[in-house]
């Protein structure tokens, strides 16, 4: 009874999307015909880049019109892990649909341009700052179940799209979900 949670907060013009956001597409060769699917954040194996990828090759399957984005550089900690992503991402078949923009200090800009925002932490985040710059900006998004995500998407759904951490299945479902309905 002595407790009370204290959301992170937004500024107001957070909510507003940034100068030249719409030069995105053009600057990753993204048609504007398609669907672009992103995930924003530092590059370390908790956040879950390999489960994205792996949904984005099944998505890839039966949607020709969606692109992808990870907007984020390497981390100290795990230095050879944006090169596995770029190997992973060879393998799958993906070169030609997923774009590395490596470390962004305007990477609002790019969550701004995106239709879907994924957050696919495989550990638990109280708080993914990603989600709600994509939800301050009214974009579609798809979390993990864990951690703060239920309270910011709702556990009713009504901001976006939950699944289960670590599952690239219900994580490629969730994205043919809103790819096929754009509205």
């Amino acid at each position: 009874s002595r407790i009370h949670k204290v959301h992170e907060g937004l500024r107001e013009e957070e909510f507003e999307p940034p100068d030249s956001w719409e030069s995105v597409r053009g600057e990753l060769g993204v048609p504007e015909s398609h669907v672009l699917i992103g995930l924003v954040g530092r590059l370390v194996w908790w956040k879950g880049h390999d489960y994205f990828l792996e949904a984005a090759e099944i998505v890839r399957r039966s949607q020709r019109d969606v692109s992808f984005v990870i907007v984020g550089g390497a981390d100290s900690t795990e230095p050879d892990y944006e090169a596995h992503l770029h190997r992973k991402a060879q393998c799958l078949g993906l070169a030609d649909c997923v774009h590395f923009t490596g470390y962004r200090p305007d990477a609002r800009r790019y969550t701004a341009a995106l239709d879907v925002a994924v957050l696919a932490s495989c550990l638990p985040e109280p708080g993914g700052r990603s989600v709600l710059e994509a939800l301050a900006l009214g974009k579609a998004c798809i979390a993990t179940r864990a951690g703060g995500m239920p309270e910011y998407i709702g556990e009713d759904e009504s901001a976006g799209l939950l699944v289960p951490m670590a599952d690239p299945v219900a994580m490629a479902e969730a994205m043919n979900r809103l790819v096929e309905d754009r509205d």
